[in-house]
This record gives C-alpha cells, sequence and structure tokens, in this order.
C-alpha cells in the first residue's frame, strides 16, 4: 500500500475515533449517575488519546492528519442531543449509544485492519481495536447493571 493510501486510511479512522470520541464526551455531559459520567470521561480521555497517537502517526509518514468527525457522527450527536433536550434519552439510551458508537468504530478498525497497511501499523491498529473492545464492554457492564458498582466496571 503506497503512503498516501495509508494516511488515507488512518485520515478515516481518525474521524471515526473523534464520532466516538465526541459521543464520549456527550455522554459524560447527558448522564447525571457521577460514576458513568467518570467512566465516560475516562472513555473520552482514552479516545483521545488514540486520536492523538494516529494524527501523529499520520505526520510521521508526511501526511496532514484530520481533526474532525463525520457526517453521519454529526448527526447522530444531534439526535442525542434533541433526545435529551426533550427529555427522551435516559441513561439505557445513551449507554446503548455510546456501546453502539464503540461498535461502529470497532468494525471501521477490524475493515482498515484488513487492508494491506504496513505492519507497524497494522500493530497498532490492533492494539487500538483491543481498547475499543474492553470500552464497549464496559459500557455494555455499566448498562448492563443500571448503575456503576465500584471497580466493576
Amino acid at each position: 500500500m503506497d503512503l498516501d493510501a495509508v494516511v488515507d486510511a488512518l485520515n478515516d479512522l481518525i474521524r471515526a475515533a473523534e464520532d466516538t470520541h465526541l459521543a464520549l464526551q456527550r455522554g459524560e455531559e447527558d448522564l447525571e449517575d457521577p460514576d458513568l459520567k467518570a467512566l465516560c470521561a475516562a472513555l473520552a480521555d482514552r479516545r483521545g488519546s488514540m486520536i492523538r497517537d494516529m494524527q501523529e502517526r499520520v505526520v510521521a509518514i508526511g501526511g496532514a492528519p484530520d481533526a474532525t468527525g463525520t457526517l453521519l457522527g454529526g448527526a447522530r450527536r444531534m439526535v442525542a442531543e434533541f433526545g435529551v433536550a426533550i427529555g427522551a434519552r435516559g441513561a439505557d439510551d445513551i449507554l446503548e449509544g455510546l456501546e453502539r458508537s464503540q461498535q461502529d468504530f470497532l468494525e471501521q478498525l477490524t475493515a482498515a485492519r484488513a487492508g494491506d497497511l504496513p505492519d507497524e501499523v497494522g500493530a497498532e491498529l490492533d492494539r487500538y481495536a483491543e481498547c475499543v473492545i474492553e470500552d464497549r464492554n464496559r459500557l455494555t457492564r455499566a448498562r448492563a447493571t443500571g448503575k456503576l458498582a465500584a471497580g466493576q466496571a
């Protein structure tokens, strides 16, 4: 795969990761439970770090990194914001949406990993996928229990 294609693939992932990052930040704002807020904040910090790593990789290979999310992600956030504003979204709905955003991002990581990427980029994507799976599972456990039990999520 040529370097332009690698940059394009990484920029696609940066945009997708930014969608999940912004969704987690929005979840932190919208949730009332302090434990759930803390979970979203921690996951958003992790995602922000992942985005910075990918942006640094793009720069290292001579490309210009993206710094925005996708149009679809923006539309999802707008719908979620509207739902919270009218009282139609509770904690379960918010967490379900966050789980879905993690799963969507994981699928994009998996698809990119199936491409012809350099080994070191593929290894990074594998590490990111493991983090996303862990994050999704933490959200799933939080939603299943209805409220975080100390140390369980």
